[in-house]
């Protein structure tokens, strides 16, 4: 498990405590403990705002995966273009300004259909299952999203089975 993570353009940032939206540190501690673990899989995640990206990115090292921070979707883009077969999956919110997680997704997708996409929505958004499975995006998160929610979804999307 990495130390630091990439928060796009190649900046690294030490790991931190951030944690996701409703987890108390307490619990949170606890839990993460009996979640399901990854085994250093890496992951791209793409969000627009730099406090949730550098959060999700702390629970999935936390979870045993590698993550690849990005704020902008097309830096993000640049970077799976130049190296598409280093991603495991990818996690990318729903709606941000740049482009779209669902355009997003497409655009990886082009290159590597069966790679895992998993969207994130906002605070209130809510993302349709029909046009998630239309998309080839295999899973969505509930928002706000929890550690736990986290780390059973990706264990679905790498190991158990793709929708």
């Amino acid at each position: 498990m990495s130390s630091a993570t990439n928060t796009g353009s190649g900046e690294k940032r030490p790991a931190g405590t951030a944690m996701l939206a409703g987890d108390p540190p307490a619990a949170r501690r606890d839990a993460m403990k009996n979640l399901p673990r990854g085994q250093g899989q890496k992951v791209m995640v793409v969000h627009d705002k730099r406090s949730p990206v550098r959060g999700l990115a702390d629970v999935l090292e936390r979870l045993g995966y590698a993550a690849d921070a990005f704020t902008h979707p097309v830096e993000a883009l640049l970077a799976f273009e130049r190296a598409p077969n280093s991603f495991d999956l990818i996690l990318a919110k729903f709606s941000m300004p740049q482009m779209t997680g669902a355009d997003f997704a497409v655009l990886v997708r082009s290159t590597r259909p069966k790679l895992p996409v998993i969207l994130h929505p906002g605070k209130r958004e809510r993302i349709d299952y029909a046009e998630s499975q239309r998309l080839g995006v295999w899973l969505a998160l509930d928002s706000p999203t929890r550690a736990e929610g986290l780390a059973r979804t990706l264990r679905i999307a790498l190991f158990e089975q793709r929708l």
